[in-house]
Formats: C-alpha cells, sequence, structure tokens
C-alpha cells in the first residue's frame, strides 16, 4: 500500500494514510485554511491536502 484514501459516503476525505513520504510540508495559510503537501522521492507524484474551515482550525502536536 503506498497511499489508502478513503472518503465517506458524501466523498468526503475521511482516513488518509500514506506510505514512505520523503518530506511533509505543513503550513498554516491563515486562522482557517491549511495547506499540506507530501512529497516522494519515487515515481508517485507530489500529494497536496487543502485544509480550509469556516471556524478557526485549532492546530495542536505531540509525539507518540
Amino acid at each position: 500500500m503506498k497511499h489508502r484514501i478513503d472518503r465517506d459516503e458524501k466523498g468526503v476525505l475521511d482516513d488518509i494514510g500514506i506510505e514512505n513520504v520523503d518530506m511533509f510540508r505543513f503550513e498554516s495559510l491563515s486562522d482557517n485554511e491549511i495547506w499540506i503537501r507530501l512529497i516522494f522521492n519515487d515515481d508517485r507524484k507530489d500529494l497536496v491536502i487543502d485544509l480550509s474551515s469556516n471556524k478557526k482550525i485549532n492546530i495542536t502536536d505531540y509525539e507518540e
């Protein structure tokens, strides 16, 4: 499995699993918009995900 991108019954992204990412880019463009780019050094094209909301997106991070 290189990519697993599941959508719900309305076509909305629901679950994403990506293997062997060479670089993960994350940029908070505003309080309600986030840009993500996954870069691969093999034959796969980069994957870009744009997140947006009508409300402020709260961002947290942690290590497990």
